[in-house]
């Protein structure tokens, strides 16, 4: 079982290529944009002023995200989880429905 730290997300990234475009903070330079499927979900980011960031997706949802920093380093093999990401709440962008 994976039960990740405050403000934190497991994904099972889908090998398909995603032909989403995501834009950073009105930056020119595009991110392509990664699709996977949530595997566990910490507790909400707190604010500094202590209020919890809600989460708007949940265990099984297919989610769309970015990398802010880089992405090697990131997958990780637990047990049956074999070569999920540990992402960061804020780079997750959307839900499929």
């Amino acid at each position: 079982m994976i039960r990740p730290l405050r403000g934190r997300v497991v994904i099972r990234e889908d090998k398909q290529p995603s032909r989403i475009i995501h834009v950073v903070d009105n930056d020119p330079r595009a991110t392509v944009t990664h699709r996977g499927t949530v595997i566990a979900v910490g507790a909400p980011v707190l604010l500094d002023s202590g209020a919890e960031v809600p989460l708007n997706f949940a265990v099984g949802d297919t989610v769309g995200f970015h990398f802010e920093a880089t992405e090697k380093g990131r997958t990780t093999d637990w047990g049956e989880h074999r070569g999920v990401l540990v992402m960061a709440q804020r780079e997750i962008d959307y839900v499929l429905e």
